[in-house]
């Protein structure tokens, strides 16, 4: 009879991972969807990474991160604070540099191995799918 209690215990005590525990490492680009038609929905065409590209952001916990661009062998890094907006369903970045851009991005799908956002503030709309 212990021997239930004490699993009884400890599935109570599980921890519930959070989306920012989720959210928190480094996301690989795999592809890119926009909608160039305008009707507010993703077009059938997928953007696929290309060898020699990459995309790849870092999110740390204290709410600063990367993103490092590289294309045709020449990379450019992007720095920036986030946060989880909106009860944790939209990511707000803010670039650090000199432009001090804000995008508000809504988080669609968020695993431990994937991350899929949607962008409507640029035209056109665009979701960037992302791994782990």
């Amino acid at each position: 009879m212990p021997v239930i209690v004490i699993a009884i215990v400890f599935s109570a005590c599980k921890k519930d991972t959070s989306r920012k525990d989720l959210i928190v490492g480094t996301w690989t680009q795999t592809a890119l969807i926009m909608d160039t038609n305008g009707n507010g929905n993703p077009d059938d065409s997928v953007y696929t990474v290309q060898t020699g590209q990459s995309n790849i952001v870092t999110l740390k916990s204290n709410g600063t991160g990367t993103e490092v661009t590289t294309q045709g062998g020449t990379s450019s890094t992007l720095n920036f604070t986030w946060s989880l907006t909106n009860n944790d369903n939209t990511i707000t970045i803010v670039e650090t540099g000199t432009m001090s851009t804000t995008v508000s991005v809504a988080i669609i799908e968020l695993t431990s191995s994937k991350l899929t956002v949607e962008n409507k503030t640029t035209t056109p709309f665009q979701w960037s799918y992302f791994s782990r």
